[in-house]
């Protein structure tokens, strides 16, 4: 008689199912192509990586003899998480968050899928603490969704080779809002940084590179390399920011 009661109630009440975990998602990373490309030459890169530590990652720019440094972005939020949603006056009143030497100063930043997860306020807080080691031509890479729902933590974020860029998530549900941030809210938000180039994904997500404005207010737009100096030149922005 139990055991019948027993196949009665596993009948009765299936097992829930764990949430699917993400496949890996590769893109053609035009934006991320350009970053190596304007890159410094005749000395090591200097790169900060505000995502989480990665051997593939850490393996790629050890190939180039970069100097990497990693810096989680997400890992320094967390404290300040409330309500689904992050607490920026938490986050501004933590000494820790995202201080560096001021004496450094990086030629890049990778801040992948980690801008979606901030509120607007958080963005202008986390600018305040990278201007500070962003240069005169400091390029910040960025990978913005379009979409209104987002997993609930970042992509883990890999870079398979100079032109493509894997991302992989925990789970596919979607419980997080996404800000689906526009250019003018990115160029108001992240000062000194504004948006140089920007390239629709197939994943409904657009890769957005920005760079540090020079002293006339605009963003360096290319960099050559001529007779072992960095010879700035204009080049046309490409731009393609969906209309909200």
């Amino acid at each position: 008689m139990n055991g019948l009661l027993e196949l009665f109630r596993r009948r009765k009440e299936p097992e829930r199912e764990a949430p699917a975990e993400s496949r890996p998602v590769r893109f053609r990373a035009r934006g991320f192509s350009f970053l190596l490309e304007d890159l410094p030459g005749g000395r090591p890169w200097r790169i900060l990586d505000l995502g989480e530590a990665d051997n593939v990652n850490l393996n790629f720019f050890a190939g180039q003899g970069a100097r990497y440094t990693v810096e989680s972005l997400y890992r320094g939020i967390l404290p300040c998480r409330r309500s689904g949603t992050f607490d920026v006056d938490c986050l501004a009143r933590r000494q820790d968050f995202l201080r560096f030497d001021s004496r450094t100063e990086f030629d890049a930043i990778l801040a992948w899928d980690l801008l979606d997860y901030l509120p607007p306020g958080g963005l202008d807080l986390v600018a305040s603490r990278l201007a500070p080691v962003a240069g005169p031509s400091t390029l910040l890479y960025s990978v913005v969704s379009r979409e209104p729902k987002l997993p609930p933590r970042p992509a883990r974020c890999r870079i398979i080779d100079g032109e493509t860029v894997e991302m992989t998530h925990e789970t596919e549900v979607r419980t997080f809002p996404g800000p689906r941030y526009t250019q003018a809210q990115l160029d108001e938000s992240l000062t000194p940084f504004r948006v140089e180039r920007s390239y629709l994904l197939k994943i409904h997500a657009q890769e957005v590179l920005l760079r540090t404005e020079d002293s006339t207010g605009s963003a360096r737009e290319g960099v050559e390399e001529g007779s072992g100096q960095r010879e700035r030149h204009r080049r046309s922005p490409e731009r393609n920011f969906p209309s909200e």
